[in-house]
């Protein structure tokens, strides 16, 4: 007994010197072998694909991993001013992330980024067992645009008494598309204040605030008689502005035409006169006896030439037979209409003013 005894030990001992395994403990399964990190594609190389407009694009090859599909593989993308992400470890700490895990991309765009600055860029792959393996950290800088757009044509056409169009082609530039291209259009009576794309964004009076492909506005509620200076901004994706040449065109004289219809029965009408202000002498519309007496209650048809009116308001007076002279001031008149003064009494304290045409 003490034999058998003695060979059971000898027996586990050698089991156990061999396999390290004690047989006359419980079992357990066999532990998964945990697998090695993914190997990052063409040698970990990152490529930059494009620097422009505060973005650096990159891309790079799929990894591969002895566990994990190449469409299960996921990847995040850091960013960093220092080179300092060169291992999972290190672009945890101290990168910025521009693309979370995601599986199956192999491209990625950095955007919001500052000129004249180097950034530091890696990718992190990770399969199935999270385990990680860094590519090869690639650094790159954002070049800016400063090259303002190429202006064209521009017109001012068509002047009316409170409006002028105003028409331009389109600019041109050296990294911006024709139809990404904005336009700011002012304008002053004063050229002087507009001279520069940066004085007319700051001191003109906007028409036409920015905007894209539009290339014409009709500028209104102008003054009559006036000159105005246009000035037309346009903008690249930049932020650079050029300025068009600046154009002027002048705002037609004011004109209206009024004439006077007799409304009265019972007098004639002998003269009728008209001055801008009281510093002015009256000139005289028409004298003698220009009127038949009209029937009574019946509005007298005959009607006065008509008399061009280059002022929005005046002094008219008229004067019936044995009477003193009746003046009225007539303001708010509007350009380009024919108003039709009806008199009704020898006082103008009984009349009627309106438009009864347009020219």
């Amino acid at each position: 007994m003490k034999k058998v005894s003695l060979y059971l030990l000898i027996s586990v001992f050698l089991i156990i010197s061999c396999t390290g395994k004690n047989p006359l403990l419980p079992t357990t399964p066999d532990e998964k072998p945990k697998s090695a990190a993914p190997v990052a594609g063409n040698n970990g190389t990152i490529t930059i694909t494009s620097t422009e407009k505060g973005t650096i694009e990159i891309s790079w090859q799929q990894a591969s991993d002895d566990n994990t599909t190449v469409e299960n593989l996921q990847y995040k993308v850091y960013y960093s001013t220092s080179d300092n992400i060169n291992t999972p470890e290190l672009a945890q700490t101290n990168g910025q992330t521009a693309k979370d895990w995601t599986a199956n991309i192999t491209t990625c765009s950095i955007t919001d980024l500052t000129g004249f600055t180097t950034y530091y860029i890696n990718v992190v792959v990770k399969d199935e067992d999270s385990n990680k393996t860094a590519y090869q950290t690639v650094s790159g800088s954002i070049s800016i645009d400063s090259t303002p757009p190429v202006t064209a044509k521009i017109e001012a056409v068509d002047p009316n008494y409170t409006s002028i169009q105003v028409n331009w082609t389109t600019a041109t530039d050296n990294t911006t598309q024709k139809e990404n291209l904005q336009y700011k259009l002012v304008y002053s009576t004063d050229q002087t204040t507009i001279n520069t794309a940066e004085m007319a964004n700051s001191n003109g009076k906007t028409a036409l605030s920015w905007n894209k492909n539009v290339y014409a506005k009709t500028v209104s509620s102008l003054n009559y008689s006036t000159t105005y200076y246009f000035a037309l901004i346009v903008k690249d994706e930049a932020g650079n502005i050029a300025l068009y040449n600046v154009v002027s065109a002048r705002t037609k004289q004011f004109e209206t035409k009024v004439y006077f219809q007799n409304g009265m029965w019972s007098y004639y009408i002998t003269n009728i006169e008209a001055r801008h202000s009281t510093s002015d002498s009256w000139t005289n519309l028409r004298s003698g006896y220009p009127y038949i007496n009209p029937t009574q209650d019946r509005t007298y048809s005959c009607k006065s030439p008509k008399y061009t009116i280059t002022k929005d308001s005046y002094y008219f007076r008229y004067k019936v037979v044995s009477h003193n002279w009746a003046t009225k001031y007539i303001t708010g008149l509007q350009p380009g209409k024919i108003y039709r003064i009806l008199l009704y009494d020898n006082t103008f304290s009984y009349y009627k003013l309106e438009i009864v045409g347009t020219y």
